[in-house]
């Protein structure tokens, strides 16, 4: 886990105003079509500003030109366990708590104590347990 970097998402998280921020989906796409997470509203999507040298050497599809997200978070912060980088970014934050502070607030939980056990992470997930 790259401590500084999540710390550094974290930070940034917090200064993005609430409606601009969705654990789901991240722009208005023709009209009032929402496009699930792939990019800019969520949290990883909103955090590529913070390395985008790095992204555009080493993180761009060479078909669409689009950003390889989940690649890319994956290098940036070292998590790459499936439960805990979902237990960090998931949409399914959405429905227990979709908002920046609690993005950043699990974030440096993880920091500081680590990741919490599959079942816990699963429950906390689900709104079953509190962080």
């Amino acid at each position: 886990m790259n401590k500084e970097n999540l710390l550094k998402m974290a930070d940034y998280i917090e200064t993005i105003p609430q409606n601009k921020f969705d654990m789901i989906n991240y722009r208005k796409n023709m009209g009032d079509v929402d496009v699930v997470c792939n990019s800019i509203g969520c949290a990883v999507g909103h955090c590529t500003i913070l390395d985008m040298v790095n992204i555009q050497n080493n993180f761009i599809d060479e078909d669409d030109g689009q950003i390889k997200f989940f690649q890319w978070s994956e290098d940036f912060t070292g998590v790459n366990d499936m439960p805990q980088w979902n237990y960090l970014f998931t949409s399914k934050w959405r429905v227990v708590d979709n908002t920046t502070q609690g993005t950043a607030n699990r974030i440096r939980h993880v920091v500081k104590h680590g990741f919490p056990n599959y079942i816990d992470m699963k429950q906390e997930i689900l709104g079953l347990k509190k962080l």
